[in-house]
């Protein structure tokens, strides 16, 4: 069952229904699998989900221990390869964060799967894509959690694969360093956002001179220096914990 708390002010009729649908129909080893969706009696909104046993990876990071590189490496091949065919169909997560994270205990090992789609949003490519607009989303409504948005997340901007790509990224450092890359302050006036504030944790402290790169390139503000897409960022993330 969805929380009353976040369905409540969302169009049930077609913006649940529509994203319900795109997860739904999009089906991949590392992405959890929905089977069915609607509304019951009540107006209460449902998903029926396949059953995973395991923990999140937050509660796998909990205690504040980076991870060994070759476990990090694991979870994060099985993260990217469901983000990049996400986007090859389509869909931005825009909430990836460690909670929606699960690493199932399977019989052959630890199986990542990537959680709620339903926040999922079409977005086109090519030209199409600087047009579109955010009508889908409800007014004055940001959808998604602040300690894992892209700059550009936060200020409003378009809807775009590159939200994931940042996400990626401050889960890797998490995973790697054993603590948040960032602090930030953000302070709202009007429903507007009025001032952002952003100060690092000293990145590469706890990391080789290759991790420290890879992350300053990962989470970089401009965004054009960041991996273009989840395979590029993977890429990098071999490299940097070899």
């Amino acid at each position: 069952m969805i929380r009353e708390d976040v369905a409540g002010p969302l169009d049930l009729g077609a913006r649940f229904r529509q994203e319900a649908r795109a997860a739904a129909g999009f089906g991949h080893p590392n992405v959890v699998r929905v089977y069915d969706f609607g509304v019951d009696h009540n107006v209460r909104p449902f998903l029926v989900m396949e059953l995973l046993e395991g923990q999140t990876l937050r509660l796998r990071i909990a205690g504040g221990t980076p991870m060994p590189a070759a476990e990090t490496l694991h979870v994060l091949r099985g993260i990217c390869a469901a983000i990049d065919a996400a986007h090859r169909v389509g869909l931005v997560h825009r909430d990836l964060k460690p909670e929606n994270i699960f690493l199932q205990v399977h019989a052959a090992g630890v199986v990542p799967k990537v959680l709620d789609f339903g926040l999922a949003k079409a977005f086109a490519t090519g030209q199409a894509l600087e047009a579109r607009t955010t009508s889908a989303t409800s007014a004055g409504l940001i959808v998604g959690t602040l300690d894992y948005m892209a700059p550009e997340q936060v200020a409003g901007d378009l809807v775009n694969p590159a939200w994931d790509i940042w996400a990626l990224g401050v889960i890797a450092y998490e995973m790697v360093a054993g603590t948040h890359p960032f602090r930030r302050r953000v302070t709202f006036a009007n429903d507007d956002t009025v001032g952002l504030a952003t100060t690092s944790e000293r990145p590469g402290r706890h990391m080789s001179a290759k991790q420290c790169a890879f992350f300053q390139s990962a989470l970089a503000p401009d965004r054009a220096l960041r991996p273009r897409d989840a395979r590029e960022f993977l890429d990098g993330c071999e490299k940097a914990l070899a």
